[in-house]
């Protein structure tokens, strides 16, 4: 994703269901080494519509005034060093492989 942002990404908003999970968010901030910011808004495409639609008949003048609207509910910052994470990424990826191979045998006589 940095490389593709063309710079350090320090931090990345989320929603949506899947947000719901505090496991999952601390993972996904392990494994992706930045800060995690939850939204009270638990999903924002509605919300980005409702936006759009109220810049469009002035009931907000500008984005910005959109922005202040935002709030946090939760913060995930990355708790897993580096030596860690590459340990659990060599097992996955062994685990992986491992489940590839894996033979059914004929029962069918």
């Amino acid at each position: 994703m940095q490389a593709d942002a063309g710079r350090p990404i320090l931090s990345m908003k989320v929603d949506g269901g899947a947000s719901e999970n505090r496991l999952l968010m601390q993972l996904q901030s392990d494994i992706l080494q930045i800060e995690l910011v939850k939204s009270v808004a638990g999903e924002s495409t509605s919300l980005g519509a409702e936006s759009l639609a109220g810049l469009t008949l002035g009931i907000w003048q500008d984005r910005a005034d959109l922005s202040s609207l935002w709030q946090e509910a939760e913060r995930f910052i990355p708790l897993a060093d580096e030596a860690a994470l590459h340990q659990s990424h060599s097992l996955w990826h062994k685990a992986i492989e491992r489940a590839q191979h894996w033979e059914i045998p004929n029962t069918v006589e």
